[in-house]
Parts: structure tokens; sequence; C-alpha cells
């Protein structure tokens, strides 16, 4: 990302990583959510009996290191990203269970997975964080006949807060997420 003179600026930066099904994503983000650069790499799929799927877990890593790297380098090194160990947090669907959260803390590593949204209809969600290092993250849940977004915020001083009914519509007509914060 170059100022108008053509000059690399100091602007922070998000990196997002995104595990799915056939391919790993790293994206980077303006911290007031919009994108500047993504890279891609495909996971190969093992079909070891009909309808089962398994991926190489090494496989996977690498291919996630790759792309994380690919946008330290586009982003002018480790040092723009701007996420520090008290602000990263975790957010990920789980078939059958709902949204999980897990949050980093320093010295300690990984706190613990968090089910915070439970149900098979909750999914995709969306997570943008301020300037102040808050969270913000929402979520769709598909449960008939009602469709709402929800969401909540994660803070290093006061944790995750109570989540919050956004939408709600119960002919399945709430829209899906999206997060943005203006810093």
């Amino acid at each position: 990302d170059r100022g108008r003179r053509g000059r690399m600026t100091s602007e922070r930066l998000l990196l997002v990583l995104d595990e799915g099904t056939s391919s790993t994503r790293a994206l980077l983000y303006r911290v007031g959510g919009s994108l500047i650069a993504a890279a891609q790499q495909p996971i190969t799929q093992h079909y070891p009996k009909p309808g089962w799927v398994e991926h190489d877990a090494g496989e996977i890593w690498e291919r996630t290191l790759a792309c994380g790297r690919e946008m330290i380098a586009r982003a002018g090194g480790a040092d723009r990203i701007a996420a520090n160990g008290d602000t990263v947090v975790a957010v990920w669907s789980e078939d059958g269970a709902g949204i999980a959260l897990n949050q980093y803390v320093p010295g300690t590593g990984w706190s613990g997975r968090k089910l915070f949204a439970s149900g098979t209809g909750s999914n995709n969600p969306q997570v943008a964080v301020d300037s102040q290092g808050t969270s913000h993250i929402a979520w769709t849940r598909y449960q008939f006949p009602v469709t709402s977004v929800e969401g909540t915020q994660y803070s290093a001083a006061s944790g995750f807060a109570t989540m919050q009914l956004v939408e709600n519509d119960d002919v399945y007509g709430a829209s899906a997420p999206q997060v943005a914060i203006r810093a």
C-alpha cells in the first residue's frame, strides 16, 4: 500500500486467514474495512470412501503459511499488522454446534474454544476490528421459520459482550451480516 508519492505508508493493516473446504486464503484489510489484497491456494481433497472427504493437515499448514507470508510481504512487513496479543480473536462455524470463538492471551496462548451461538443454523461469521482493538462479530442464524442476524463484540478489557439480536425476519428475509468499522 503506497502513499501519494509512492512511498510505503505506516498505516496498520488487518490480516485475515480463511480455511475453507477446498482452499485456504489470506486477506489484507485496512482497519476501516476495505480489502487491499488476497492470496489463495487450493487444498487437495481426499475421498477415502463415498460421502467422506479428508484433508492433509500438513498441506493446510503449508498453504496457510504461504498465503500469510505473501500478505505480510504485501503489507510491507509483520510490523504493519494491527492486531496484537490482546486483540486476537478467532471465530468460526461448527457444523451442528454453532459459532465458536477463541481469544489469544499473551503469555499463556489460546484461552480455549467457547461456543457462543448454538444451533445448527448458526453460520457465516463476519469479524471487524476497530481502531481501539475491539472485535465486532456478526453471524446469521437460520432456524425455520425465523432467520436472524446476531452479533457481539470482544475487547481485551472486558472480554466478550452478551450476544445481541441485530435483525430478525420470520420469512427468511434477514440479510447476511456485513461488518465494517469506521476507524
